[in-house]
């Protein structure tokens, strides 16, 4: 079984988790064949050190266009990502989840996840009830409503808005030439695209997709009231994958 290839988008201007990628580096390029990287265009401007670092260090970079949105970022990686190795299927995640997944104890199941040889075209990484317990009950609400409304569309429960997912590699060379979603919601639109050309899917529950917010600011909580800015994001693509059952 070859590795699979890591592309995650990259959106770090500030440099948040610029030391622990560099630290985990190592670990990362022996987990997957390729590491490839989308970087937006304000981390491009304040991060050229660290990029050139990764690049010397066999990363592969995408740079977005400058006008270009959430949805392009993800068709944009996976397409990306599909042309990097053809031989091998791509693990699309989010570096703030994976480097918590990996530097706390959910390491070895988390390695033991992305490492199987899986059968399914998509493989989608759900957060389990023990994971989703962890994140504030306002994220949980939002998000978890699509979720019933896709398992009474199709009948199966998972995340429409996931943040891990296993991509065979002519399956990604299939789904992004068709995704049209301008925003988050694009990652759900994966899911029935890939559906809808016939491809089996498989889901996995996962307790590595706990919040990672507070490992990363120590300031946050589970109980922390969400700002209106917050929500409104959440509830926007959210509503945007419930208006993909539409149009199944």
């Amino acid at each position: 079984m070859s590795k699979p290839i890591l592309f995650f988008p990259y959106h770090d201007p500030d440099a948040k988790y610029a030391f622990a990628l560099l630290e985990s580096l190592d670990e990362l390029k022996g987990l997957f064949s390729e590491v490839c990287v989308g970087v937006t265009t304000k981390t491009a401007e304040t991060q050229k050190q660290l990029l050139d670092r990764l690049a010397e260090r066999g990363c592969h970079l995408l740079l977005y266009p400058e006008a270009s949105n959430m949805g392009m970022h993800q068709k944009l990686g996976l397409e990306f990502a599909s042309r990097t190795n053809d031989q091998a299927s791509i693990f699309f995640g989010y570096i703030d989840r994976i480097l918590y997944a990996l530097k706390t104890q959910h390491r070895e199941a988390f390695v033991r996840d992305i490492s199987k040889d899986y059968e399914s075209d998509l493989v989608i990484f759900s957060r389990s009830q023990k994971a989703w317990d962890t994140h504030p009950k306002a994220y949980r609400d939002i998000e978890c409503a699509i979720i019933d409304i896709g398992e009474a569309y199709i009948g199966k429960r998972m995340d429409w808005t996931w943040c891990g997912a296993i991509f065979k590699n002519e399956c990604a060379k299939k789904i992004y030439p068709l995704a049209k979603a301008d925003d988050f919601s694009i990652i759900g639109e994966f899911i029935l695209i890939n559906r809808k050309l016939g491809g089996s899917l498989d889901n996995q529950f996962v307790d590595w997709l706990e919040w990672e917010d507070p490992f990363w600011d120590n300031k946050k909580t589970i109980d922390q009231p969400a700002s209106k800015q917050e929500l409104d994001f959440r509830l926007t693509y959210s509503l945007n994958v419930a208006k993909l059952f539409l149009e199944m």
